[in-house]
């Protein structure tokens, strides 16, 4: 009598979505401790931890994700590969910091009270220099999605 019981496709479902959560999750921690390397003028976090608190938390990101994967596995869960294209992503996201752009000219301001002459132009460059910089990354992005790469026909 080896008959091996397996769950049904909800249940399967279920655990995968709640480990992708947990991953989730795991990859905001992740995004916390290292926050301290990014270049970005407006930081969220203090960086409190101790180098021995950051190794600490590394490996216990590593043995969860480890662990959630085995139980799937044992369970014979399929675990679903990435779905969406990195470029795809970075696209959609610039798409929308040049959409913020814009509503930051002195057109879009003006709802928040006129925005004294002597400002407006100078804002308008600004914000025309930043988008053409998100837009000159698009293209390049986009051009580059067309160009067959080395190893594809």
């Amino acid at each position: 009598m080896n008959e091996q019981i397996e769950l049904n496709e909800h249940h399967q479902r279920r655990l995968v979505v709640s480990c992708q959560y947990m991953d989730r999750l795991l990859a905001d921690i992740e995004s916390v401790m290292t926050s301290g390397a990014s270049l970005s003028p407006f930081p969220k976090y203090i960086q409190d931890l101790s180098e021995r608190e950051k190794g600490l938390t590394t490996k216990l990101v590593a043995t969860l994700r480890r662990q959630l994967l085995e139980m799937l596995i044992a369970r014979g869960v399929d675990v679903p590969g990435p779905t969406i294209s990195s470029r795809h992503s970075i696209l959609t996201c610039l798409g929308y910091i040049d959409i913020a752009m814009e509503e930051l000219k002195p057109r879009y301001l003006k709802g928040y009270g006129p925005v004294p002459q002597s400002i407006a132009p100078d804002l308008d460059r600004s914000v025309e220099d930043l988008q053409a910089t998100v837009r000159a990354t698009i293209s390049e992005l986009k051009a580059q999605q067309n160009r067959p790469t080395a190893g594809s026909r």
